[in-house]
């Protein structure tokens, strides 16, 4: 909701593309490409047989909500104007990396702002840390963590969706 926060445990991160194409005018979602080597410096607006094309790195991460652990994770996406806030999360994993420790070791409180840029008002992501997590959360995620790890499950990247 809006202007609110929840308390989020972090599993698993990836990034990806996601392209659009401008018609008519307008951008419009084409599809959601894994980022790879090949595809790392691929550059924000570039031209694809003659068609302008605008290229999005989106950090993306599933995570638990704290007080719903029975469910099933939650896939949060940052690009454009929140991308920002998602390297705060992306930095923890890599911190935790090299302190052998796991991401949701950490509750983070996600929440949004709305930020004004020329005029242009819009929704953005929140986020800071909250506590350390209950051992039964540290477990619960990594029980997920291997589930998704070990998966062959995709997720669909045939449209775009948004969570405000």
């Amino acid at each position: 909701k809006k202007g609110t926060t929840i308390e989020i445990i972090p599993i698993n991160t990836f990034k990806t593309w996601m392209r659009y194409e401008q018609v008519a005018g307008k951008w419009e979602f084409k599809e959601q490409v894994p980022w790879c080597v090949q595809n790392a410096g691929w550059q924000y607006e570039e031209t694809i047989n003659g068609v302008p094309t605008r290229n999005d790195s989106v950090l993306n991460f599933f995570v638990l909500i704290a007080d719903k652990l029975g469910e099933l994770p939650h896939l949060l996406s940052f690009k454009r104007s929140s991308y920002y806030t998602g390297k705060k999360l992306s930095t923890h994993f890599q911190v935790c990396g090299m302190k052998k420790t796991p991401p949701a070791a950490t509750t983070f409180k996600l929440g949004s702002t709305l930020t004004t840029v020329d005029k242009n008002s819009f929704w953005t992501f929140t986020i800071e840390k909250a506590r350390e997590s209950k051992k039964e959360e540290i477990a619960v995620a990594y029980d997920w963590w291997k589930q998704l790890s070990n998966s062959h499950a995709k997720i669909d990247q045939d449209e775009e969706r948004t969570p405000f």
